[in-house]
C-alpha cells in the first residue's frame, strides 16, 4: 500500500509541474501575438492548446491526490476495524 501511495504522490507531483510549464507557455505564446502579429492564428491556437494540455494536467493532477487520499483512508479505517474486532 506504501509503494501505491507513493506512486501516486509522486505522479500528481510530476503533473503538477507540467502545469506550470504549460500554463507558462499559454502565456509566452499570447504575449508573442504582440510582438509577431502575423503569426497571431497560430500563436493563440498554441496558447489555447498549452492551457487546454494545463487543464488537463491539473485535473489528472487533482485526481491522483484525491485516489492517495482515499487510500489512506481505506487502510486507516481497515486498521481500526481490525482493532476493534480484536478488543471484542
Amino acid at each position: 500500500m506504501a509503494a501505491r501511495y507513493g506512486q501516486l504522490e509522486q505522479e500528481a507531483e510530476i503533473l503538477s509541474g507540467s502545469v506550470v510549464g504549460f500554463a507558462l507557455l499559454s502565456v509566452a505564446a499570447l504575449l508573442n501575438t504582440i510582438v509577431f502579429p502575423g503569426w497571431a492564428r497560430t500563436l493563440v491556437f498554441a496558447s489555447v492548446s498549452a492551457g487546454t494540455i494545463a487543464v488537463g494536467a491539473w485535473r489528472m493532477s487533482r485526481s491522483k491526490r484525491e485516489k492517495a487520499a482515499a487510500l489512506v483512508a481505506a487502510v486507516t479505517d481497515a486498521r481500526s476495524g481490525s482493532r476493534d474486532e480484536q478488543v471484542q
